[in-house]
């Protein structure tokens, strides 16, 4: 897929869907599969009086998992007010190398991020990160700072100097998009650079390479020259993943900058940490499941959330509102209760329970107060004065306990596993995670929480398909050496399970669609999904049914054979069907070249963000939906209409034509000469035609189309069966 010139800056406000290469090493596997490996804690213990405790022997701590107690491999105290030796002076960059380093794995990363804020709000926040760095920071603290302004901004990568990271966090709190996003971009083409250097020196180790006061590195700065290339490179990441992932609101830009952030430092070692200074985070019940998944990456990545409400005292009314819901739904639930369970019952106490949930949200605090405790932070609120709540998330990050187990739980299940952490002491609290999704052992990119119960559908066979599942691959003529690809799939809405809710009147439904494109030798190339819920007024129920979900994704490849892996899933029946198939990608012709032929089974207008880029389904104003069952039934002007696309030759002068004929059997039926239209791309060509079917019976029939140019040509078929 091509973009069109002088979008960019649209298209990272509109959002596109980010892909990620995923490396795997040996022999390819036939499937993705789920596994947790080895899990990490960070674990903090405190007295009745709030005293962090340092003295616990690995036999007083338990570790459960779905409440299966498993067997822990590794549990040290790390105390990082102890002074490290210095054994060397750092590689010659400008980030994280402030502070001698003598055991990498003992880094502390703190990711500062700033939501919107307004005036108050930004003073809170400015104090509270004062009030931080007056703390007594451990040793190998690298402080990055980030800001979600319409998606993620990377500010300040992680360094230990403060006045960088102030000038940073003064620019987060200024409230100035523009100045915010030019040095996002800045900073990205920075720190590529720095990158490039890096690899150049760690390549050439022969080399004489001197510090900047003159002596020669040691071997623990080469060392650690490679560990800067995988932290900027981790940055780097961050900056190319948020520029892809946009929400259409609050709940959604943040849920996807954080998960980029904390995904993105999977496999850094050390103790890493994230301050969120937000006003409040309202997620809607349909948009739990994404929370669950960013606190599920966040305790994969070993990373934990410190939240600081910086409004400081000043929402006692937002409090109040979702306190009196909550009071409204417990006088609704005592009204029945009292009642004896007899008698007439009215739609407020039907829906107190749910309002009881919806109450809870409404509090923005509490999602707060979630994602912190489930992460193994805590949340800074309710407090004008953040001094003390600073000190302690300090002391945090250098005193903890690390505990590793490799869980002992059925590889096949894809729920979400819920931690617990108990100590033989009593009086005592624990801090930690609780809990995680199961993703695929070389999962770098990111994956979803929906996408997880897909995952796991792709390990079962597939003639176990318990819902249908239609899929083609479309090929198109790429540019500069690569394929352009369709990947076309649908699902009928009438093989999904929807909910009913008589009260209100409404329906709703969850479906999500998943494709991998993988090299010949099993490498992750591609990952596509969507998340389809599904819900509306109920009276629209049976015309949802007659219609499908629909899924295309567009991608170019170098011309190869390719592995093709697609599933979809019904997450209310938890039933699911996948397909899997060979794609040899081509390369483009340099004479005249022809598309795939597609079945036109509809046609949807194009909306703005469509209209951002370009696609070889696209009309001038419309998106074409193939039609992908094999057996067709023609519409109410017994017709059936094919789209392609002719790719004239630029070297020959002659007019391109496109001839299509019909054939049963082997037999023609008739030929015919349709219209070429200017595309969407200049100097290609669109096909569209019809072609009667009320004289045709019943049966299997082959469609061939030849676009020919100057006496050279190019032809595509395409199947299909008619029936009535």
């Amino acid at each position: 897929m091509q973009f069109r010139r002088g979008t960019l800056v649209a298209l990272l406000l509109i959002g596109v869907a980010f892909q990620s290469p995923l490396a795997q090493e040996g022999p390819p596997p036939q499937v993705i599969r789920l596994t947790s490996e080895a899990v990490i804690l960070d674990v903090v213990v405190r007295d009745k009086k709030g005293n962090l405790l340092a003295d616990l022997s690995p036999e007083e701590f338990h570790v459960f998992e779905n409440g299966k107690e498993q067997k822990i491999q590794r549990i040290r105290f790390v105390d990082g007010s102890q002074p490290h030796e210095d054994v060397g002076p750092a590689a010659p960059t400008r980030y994280m190398t402030s502070a001698p380093v003598s055991v990498l794995n003992q880094n502390h990363l703190v990711s500062l991020v700033f939501d919107s804020l307004d005036n108050e709000a930004r003073r809170y926040a400015r104090e509270a990160v004062k009030d931080l760095m007056n703390t007594d920071l451990p040793e190998d603290t690298y402080i990055g700072v980030f800001a979600i302004y319409h998606g993620l901004r990377a500010l300040c990568p992680f360094t230990s100097d403060m006045d960088l990271v102030w000038e940073a966090v003064e620019l987060a709190t200024s409230g100035k998009f523009d100045e915010i996003n030019n040095q996002s971009l800045e900073l990205h083409q920075q720190l590529v650079e720095a990158s490039r250097r890096l690899e150049s020196l760690t390549s050439t180790p022969a080399a004489p390479v001197v510090t900047p006061g003159g002596g020669p590195v040691s071997t623990w700065a080469i060392a650690r020259r490679s560990q800067q290339i995988a932290e900027l490179a981790m940055f780097i990441n961050i900056l190319d993943s948020a520029s892809a992932i946009q929400g259409a609101f609050q709940g959604h830009s943040v849920l996807d900058a954080l998960q980029v952030l904390v995904s993105a430092q999977r496999d850094l070692p050390g103790r890493k940490s994230v301050v969120y200074f937000s006003e409040g985070l309202y997620i809607p019940e349909k948009l739990v499941y994404r929370l669950r998944n960013v606190i599920s990456r966040s305790n994969i990545s070993n990373v934990s959330v410190y939240s600081v409400d910086a409004r400081g005292l000043s929402h006692d009314s937002q409090s109040r509102l979702g306190a009196d819901a909550l009071t409204h739904a417990a006088a609704m639930s005592r009204s029945q209760v009292q009642a004896g369970g007899t008698g007439p019952v009215s739609a407020a106490e039907v829906r107190s329970l749910e309002t009881a949930e919806n109450s809870i949200r409404m509090n923005v605090q509490v999602t707060l107060e979630d994602l912190s405790r489930s992460t193994g932070g805590f949340l800074i609120a309710d407090t004008n004065d953040p001094s003390r709540a600073m000190q302690q998330l300090a002391d945090e990050l250098q005193s903890y306990y690390e505990i590793v187990y490799t869980p002992d739980s059925d590889s096949s299940d894809s729920s979400y596993r819920q931690i617990s952490v108990k100590v033989d002491r009593p009086s005592v609290t624990v801090q930690s995670r609780d809990g995680y999704y199961p993703l695929p052992p070389d999962s770098t990119n990111i994956v979803k929480g929906y996408e997880v119960p897909l995952l796991a559908r792709l390990e079962q066979p597939e003639s176990d398909s318990e819902i249908p599942l239609y899929s083609r691959t479309l090929h198109y003529s790429g540019v500069e050496g690569a394929a352009e690809e369709v990947i076309a799939a649908s699902v009928p809405a009438d093989s999904l399970t929807f909910e009913t809710d008589h009260v209100n009147s409404r329906y709703s439904g969850h479906a999500s669609i998943l494709a991998l494109v993988k090299s010949s030798q099993g490498e992750l190339i591609h990952k596509f999904s969507e998340d389809y819920l599904l819900e509306g007024p109920e009276a629209d129920l049976a015309g949802l049914r007659q219609g499908n979900i629909i899924f295309n994704r567009s991608f170019e490849v170098p011309p190869g054979r390719y592995r093709i892996e697609l599933v979809a899933y019904d997450h209310i029946s938890q039933k699911g069907a996948a397909r899997r198939q060979v794609l040899v990608a081509q390369p483009p012709r340099e004479q005249i070249d022809i598309s795939s032929i597609v079945l036109i089974g509809g046609l949807e207008p194009l909306s703005y963000a469509d209209k951002l880029v370009e696609s070889p389904l696209y009309l001038p104003n419309h998106r074409v939906i193939p039609q992908l069952e094999s057996e067709v039934k023609p519409g109410a002007e017994n017709t059936l209409a094919f789209h392609c696309i002719v790719y004239p030759s630029a070297a020959v002068p002659d007019k391109a034509t496109l001839t299509v004929a019909l054939f049963r059997d082997g037999q023609p039926l008739f030929k015919g000469q349709p219209d070429l239209a200017p595309a969407a791309v200049d100097g290609h060509l669109t096909g569209v035609f019809t072609i009667p079917t009320q004289d045709l019976p019943p049966g299997s029939y082959r469609l061939r189309a030849w676009a020919e140019q100057g006496g050279q040509s190019a032809t595509e078929s395409a199947l299909f069966t008619l029936v009535k």
